[in-house]
């Protein structure tokens, strides 16, 4: 499911593909249905828990053949799935303004969302941000600033509080 969005005069390309992963067949003869997450082309791959026979797999559609329960089902998880990640590929993009594959997979796992729970942890993933949209949204010299002022965060409260990190 190929989606191009263009943002900021910079394209950002996305796409989805799910396929069988014959290398881990197990004794019933299913093999498990991978998804992998492509953003301006960095791949990573998860685990959709679902598993197909082999001949019951079209490759092209990523979808599994037949009309039976089991395979109307499995379909119908796989495009809940697209749609999720189009959904978080929507909101990431229009939150951050840039994301990568593995912030993708992270939303979709539900930990993308998760609150920092340290001062310097909450500082760090922001300094992460800043990095990863260089050339989007911020400039080097801004992301240098950001990794300066984390630098002397660090060392103001090693000095003054004689601590590494504070809730």
């Amino acid at each position: 499911m190929p989606n191009n969005t263009d943002n900021q005069n910079n394209r950002s390309t996305f796409s989805i593909l799910f396929y069988l992963n014959r290398s881990k067949t197990k004794k019933s003869g299913k093999c498990p249905i991978m998804g992998r997450i492509s953003v301006d082309g960095k791949s990573t791959a998860f685990s959709t828990g679902l598993d197909v026979l082999p001949q019951g797999w079209d490759a092209g559609r990523g979808l599994a053949t037949g009309k039976s329960a089991e395979e109307t089902n499995i379909n119908k998880q796989i495009e809940k799935y697209r749609a999720e990640l189009a959904r978080h590929y929507k909101t990431l993009l229009e939150m951050r303004g840039y994301l990568t594959a593995e912030s993708l997979k992270n939303a979709l796992r539900g930990s993308e969302l998760k609150q920092n729970n340290t001062l310097i942890q909450a500082f760090a993933a922001l300094v992460e941000e800043k990095k990863q949209a260089v050339g989007i949204l911020v400039t080097s010299s801004t992301y240098v600033k950001y990794a300066v002022a984390y630098r002397h965060l660090k060392d103001f409260l090693h000095q003054k509080y004689h601590a590494d990190d504070i809730p």
